[in-house]
């Protein structure tokens, strides 16, 4: 495949710093295509409507419409590279990993004849486990952080979103079924305070730019929640019923935009820890997804040891007491009550403001015609 043009595809796994490097990657895409990375489809909203919608139409319900979907819109993300004279082209959508080999096939089989490679990003569950809760939470799930775990270890129906998109050795099998084993690549994502290599170093690594060249957002993107704020919101989803759906935004707006950014992010808070009940469970899981992947004879990008959970790892409680809830319930009330009066007085002041320019326009208007008599 000498002088093929490369495509790198980075699946996943969410929960395993893509948010991060997507902003930077997209913040970042025009001195990259000056540096030979043109990267593809870096609009979200595009992304979802051209080419994540037909794949999890096919996930759906495997016919012949939704396969030939799914060709047309590889056939369209094949266009796009060919009309680019980047030799590296580079996709970052994570949601990419949860697809099944029925769609992950029809991908791969689209880019025939240019140098693909699958890059996955990962972390072990002891960090993703609690992680991917607390998002779900914050997207109207209702199972509680114990039910999480025991569906999970049980590999349960309730766990199948999160094993599609968390199982390394099944996302790795999956993508990189048609791939040559030296073009899937695994990359082990080294702890925040790690002293050498980062995510950043490793992925840019991987696809071959200066990591320099990526412009880094800053703060924390996607700060987290405590184990009683999250229990909270996961309560309030149960009392929602079908109330304030996802479609729409209504949920977005009422529940993340306006409870947890407008009252529970302003708290003190500490991030949910692997339950203790659960440590061993996390290690011997994760030596067996490590095991797997450098048997496959995949890529593994930096440290095998990043992706077992330290001996001295911290843990945290399994449930949270109603006492615990209740404060937090309380303290929100009264931080989201603070900033409804403080919006209200922003409100009154922009309409005092605008009925003096108002009165100062009419004034004016009386002035010119006054004049013109």
């Amino acid at each position: 495949m000498a002088g093929a043009r490369r495509v790198y595809l980075h699946v996943g796994a969410r929960k395993s710093g893509t948010t991060s490097l997507q902003q930077a990657l997209i913040a970042s895409a025009g001195v990259l295509d000056e540096h030979g990375v043109h990267l593809l489809l870096p609009d979200r909203e595009v992304a979802r409507r051209q080419l994540m919608e037909p794949l999890r139409t096919l996930r759906s319900a495997d016919t012949a419409e939704a396969r030939e979907g799914v060709r047309a819109a590889v056939r369209a993300l094949r266009e796009e590279i060919e009309a680019h004279d980047a030799a590296t082209h580079l996709l970052s959508v994570e949601t990419l990993a949860e697809m099944p080999r029925t769609v992950t096939d029809l991908v791969v089989e689209g880019l025939a004849g240019l140098e693909v490679h699958v890059v996955v990003t990962a972390r072990h569950w002891g960090l993703t486990v609690p992680s991917e809760w607390q998002q779900g939470v914050k997207s109207r799930l209702k199972i509680t952080l114990p039910d999480f775990v025991t569906a999970i270890q049980e590999r349960g129906d309730a766990a199948a979103g999160f094993l599609a998109r968390q199982d390394v050795p099944d996302i790795v099998e999956r993508w990189g079924s048609l791939l040559p084993r030296d073009q899937v690549h695994v990359v082990a994502v080294p702890p925040r305070s790690t002293t050498g290599a980062t995510l950043v170093d490793l992925f840019c690594g991987v696809v071959g730019f200066d990591p320099e060249l990526l412009e880094m957002p800053g703060g924390d993107l996607n700060t987290s929640l405590s184990l009683g704020q999250a229990e909270l919101v996961r309560r309030v989803n149960t009392v929602l019923g079908d109330r304030l759906p996802l479609t729409g935004g209504h949920y977005q707006e009422a529940i993340r935009r306006w409870v947890v950014r407008g009252g529970l992010m302003k708290q003190e808070r500490s991030s949910i820890r692997l339950p203790t009940e659960c440590a061993a469970w996390a290690v011997a899981e994760a030596q067996r997804q490590l095991d797997a992947i450098l048997a496959s004879g995949f890529d593994l990008v930096g440290r095998a040891e990043d992706l077992l959970p330290a001996a001295d790892a911290p843990t945290g409680p399994l449930e949270v007491s109603d006492e615990e809830i209740a404060r937090v319930a309380v303290e929100t009330i009264a931080d989201l009550a603070d900033r409804h009066v403080a919006q209200v007085h922003q409100l009154e002041e922009r309409y005092e403001a605008l009925r003096a320019e108002v009165r100062q326009l009419r004034a004016a208007a009386r002035r010119k015609a006054r004049k013109g008599s």
